[in-house]
């Protein structure tokens, strides 16, 4: 933001952007490489993560606190099976 004088929201944009252009090059790798394909679904893997960190225009990489809640569903609270 401060490099090129932009406010977080447009800053977010063009993160959200790379992050959706990433994702079709990694599809597109999945499709072609299938001799590569361990590899490429551990890189596609994190890309996916970058949506829990960018997603919906909200930066949790730097707010971790929203990050703290969404890891600790993920991976701390159960599910309930009843």
């Amino acid at each position: 933001m401060k490099e090129q004088n932009v406010t977080s929201e447009v800053a977010l944009d063009k993160i959200e952007s790379f992050v959706e252009d990433a994702w079709k090059t990694l599809n597109q790798a999945l499709i072609e490489n299938h001799a590569l394909l361990p590899v490429v679904q551990r890189v596609t893997n994190f890309a996916m993560s970058m949506i829990v960190f960018f997603h919906d225009k909200i930066d949790r990489y730097t707010n971790s606190e929203e990050l703290k809640e969404t890891l600790e569903s993920l991976f701390v609270k159960h599910i309930p099976l009843y």
